[in-house]
């Protein structure tokens, strides 16, 4: 596989006379080290690697990124996907039924990563998900969030409540483990899941997730 650059981040200058040639020169230098290092491809804000707390206020979100989008498009970057972000505050616990009788959930995992598998008869997977920890201790006072990094429904299976299932067990122990909220991020594209999650008490927050790439000439 050849490498990848991933920028994280963009931070800008409180006066508005100093952002573009701060960003220029920002973006210069960190073209220079990337080719430096051999790597011809970059992404920026990618939901893979989290976004500082200083630049969103709430850790794993990247605040209004006008500016940076303007910046990094005149840089040559170009828009590779647009994300949602969804929200869910952790109270009381939901009810979990299983929509078929020889459906069984699996879960696995370790402290601070947990995965969740749906069996059919025990033999065939027919979903799967993933939560980890992500706690904002950079916030007064602190939030432990779960983060759930994705979930998948075989198509075949889509549209018999085996996502809802999933989903509110996930919910349920992440309650029952003490975190204060959900997160998720969705794809633009991925109308089901965000039908979904929409259905079980998450909410869109309002949030720009733009993952833009640059590819450097040879």
């Amino acid at each position: 596989f050849e490498p990848i650059g991933l920028m994280r981040f963009l931070a800008l200058p409180d006066d508005p006379a100093l952002i573009n040639e701060a960003a220029e020169k920002l973006l210069r230098a960190a073209d220079q080290s990337w080719r430096s290092a051999g790597i011809g491809h970059v992404k920026a804000f990618h939901i893979s690697t989290g976004y500082p707390s200083f630049q969103a206020g709430a850790g794993l979100l990247p605040g209004e990124l006008a500016e940076q989008f303007r910046l990094l498009t005149g840089a040559g970057y170009r828009l590779a996907t647009r994300h949602y972000a969804l929200q869910r505050k952790l109270t009381d616990l939901m009810e979990e039924e299983a929509p078929m009788a020889d459906l069984s959930l699996v879960h696995r995992g370790e402290t601070g990563d947990w995965r969740y598998e749906i069996y059919r008869r025990r033999a065939e997977r027919i979903a799967s998900a993933r939560m980890v920890h992500a706690a904002l201790d950079t916030i007064a006072p602190p939030v432990r969030v779960a983060y759930v990094t994705h979930i998948h429904v075989a198509p075949e299976w889509r549209h018999r409540n085996i996502g809802r299932w999933l989903l509110r067990r996930m919910v349920n122990d992440a309650t029952l483990l003490g975190y204060d909220e959900m997160l998720v991020h969705i794809l633009l594209e991925r109308h089901i899941a965000m039908t979904l999650f929409v259905q079980q008490g998450f909410n869109e927050l309002n949030y720009r997730g733009y993952v833009l790439e640059k590819s450097f000439e040879e």
